[in-house]
């Protein structure tokens, strides 16, 4: 299994990225791992079990299409702290009020592995160009695939239990340092800061796997060591997945997602919401439009 690219673009003015799907469909979802299954590979056994599934996931998926909805925010960050003391796991920077900017929406196909977004929309009005501001990308599998893969040496500890969505889960921390990142960022221009900045960052956080069905329920992550070269002084990202009924069966997809960017020299901070619904099959009978550049 081969890590993909995960991508984060934060443009010129900088904005982006939930949602409860019936839990009856986790019964059509497979039987349960059992709790003295052999360890291997990992360490852990759910981490083990968890890479099988998302292994199952890639290659049972059919093409689909679903719409995103993701409100941006802006806000000024209040507390000045030491950025070697900044939580590495999800935790939203001090921010006195978030300030709505926008609604993107746009339909996402998913066809070959490949995806297409068209038929943006700003606040309901269609554009031809994708908006400047935050940007993200790789929910819906680079994500979890980089996260999971051998290759990538994720490092992960800390096992516990954990409730998610009221779903028995288990909790690990892990690690994955820059040689092994396919997490690029790229930022600006801004305002007195020369041109884009790029990098690929290592990072860090939390991942939360289903103890019944071995998918992953929850990811956060956060960028590590960003230079004082780069104009963001905190990345983060996380994405929750639930069982969303695609045709005839049952798949773990992204529902919800957030963003949060900083930027180091005067503390604006930008969050994203996103939510994707009306998972669909792409097929003869479905309606989109692939006219419009990305």
């Amino acid at each position: 299994m081969q890590s993909k690219s995960i991508q984060c673009a934060i443009v010129a003015v900088a904005l982006v990225v939930a949602t409860v799907v019936d839990s009856a469909h986790a019964a059509q979802m497979p039987a349960g791992i059992a709790a003295d299954d052999h360890a291997a590979g990992s360490g852990y056994r759910m981490i083990d079990a968890a890479r099988g599934a998302a292994i199952g996931f890639v290659t049972s998926l059919p093409d689909y299409v679903v719409t995103r909805i993701t409100t941006r925010y802006q806000g000024t960050r209040t507390l000045l702290f030491d950025l070697d003391d900044v939580v590495e796991t999800w935790q939203k920077p001090a921010v006195d009020r978030w300030r709505p900017i926008d609604s993107v929406t746009a339909d996402v196909a998913a066809e070959h592995g490949k995806e297409d977004y068209t038929n943006l929309k700003v606040n309901g009005r269609p554009v031809k160009v994708q908006p400047p501001g935050m940007w993200s990308t790789g929910e819906f599998s680079s994500i979890l695939l980089a996260i999971l893969s051998p290759e990538t040496a994720t490092q992960f500890s800390g096992e516990r239990l954990d409730t998610i969505r009221g779903r028995q889960a288990y909790r690990y921390d892990y690690a994955i340092d820059q040689t092994h990142s396919a997490w690029r960022l790229s930022a600006g221009p801004f305002p007195g800061w020369a041109g884009v900045s790029r990098y690929t960052a290592g990072y860090g956080g939390a991942i939360w796997i289903d103890s019944h069905t071995a998918q992953v329920q929850r990811i956060e992550m956060t960028a590590r060591g960003l230079p004082k070269s780069f104009p963001l002084d905190r990345v983060q990202a996380a994405t929750d997945y639930d069982f969303v009924k695609i045709g005839d069966h049952v798949y773990c997809l992204p529902t919800h997602s957030e963003a949060v960017n900083c930027q180091v020299f005067n503390n604006i901070c930008w969050r994203n919401e996103t939510a994707f619904r009306n998972y669909d099959k792409f097929g003869a009978n479905t309606s989109i439009t692939f006219d419009s550049p990305r």
